[in-house]
């Protein structure tokens, strides 16, 4: 990159972002110039006290985020660090981002939009979820506005219910004791009866003493045989595991 364009991305660590707003409007303007001059992904991780911790310039498509060992993290607890880059293609969060999101446990994730003037377009968020009967790992909230993201959102309270929220759950589970299990099923449409199936799993658990805490079933037209349940599955039940 030009040293215009380093010296850019550098001021981007002056920025300060008040504990109740999630960003503010001139950290995104200056995010989304940053993508469009480069032509490349600009995201920065903001700690709780509105820091900018890093910022982290990818290609087009995608950026890869740094170690982040160091910072909080834990069960019932979130990293105390938000994610917010730009899409150049104008494109929601992807699945790496969602993943990001779980397995690195960070308090927010968005996604800006970069127009052809370099203006922010659309915003896209999501937050952890806590556990929940559908399953899901994540809130992906609708497309909108960034100011009024900004304006509606208070974060600082946000994060605290949501985190006091995964802080109850964890110390339920915390009670439980032995071996725990997710089952993982493959439905194919020549194959068993699948409630017979699970049926039998779970007999087989409880005769083995193993507390189920998940069930995974996924219906394909055959089995993958590299990974049995497919990729996406396999990356879905490692996020669920955790």
């Amino acid at each position: 990159m030009k040293p215009a364009q380093l010296r850019n991305l550098e001021r981007l660590y002056r920025r300060r972002v008040p504990r109740t707003r999630v960003s503010t409007p001139e950290l995104n303007n200056q995010l989304t110039e940053a993508s469009l001059e480069t032509g490349r992904q600009v995201a920065v991780l903001v700690n709780r006290r509105g820091h900018v911790e890093h910022v982290v310039v990818g290609d087009a498509h995608k950026i890869v985020l740094p170690d982040l060992g160091r910072h909080r993290a834990g069960r019932g607890r979130l990293r105390g660090i938000r994610l917010l880059h730009t899409h150049l293609q104008q494109e929601p969060l992807t699945r790496d981002d969602l993943t990001d999101l779980a397995l690195l446990r960070l308090d927010y994730v968005a996604a800006l939009e970069v127009l052809d003037t370099g203006r922010p377009g659309l915003w896209h968020g999501a937050h952890i979820l806590p556990k929940n009967l559908d399953g899901r790992l994540w809130e992906v909230e609708p497309p909108r506005n960034s100011h009024d993201v900004i304006s509606d959102l208070d974060f600082e309270s946000f994060i605290r219910e949501l985190e006091a929220t995964l802080s109850r759950q964890s110390d339920v589970q915390d009670v439980d004791t032995g071996f725990r299990a997710v089952l993982v099923q493959v439905a194919l449409p020549d194959g068993p009866d699948p409630e017979v199936t699970r049926y039998e799993l779970r007999e087989l658990c409880a005769t083995a003493g193993v507390s189920i805490v998940d069930e995974v079933i996924q219906k394909r037209t055959r089995v993958d045989h590299r990974t049995c349940i497919g990729r996406g599955k396999l990356e879905e039940l490692a996020l669920r595991a955790m």
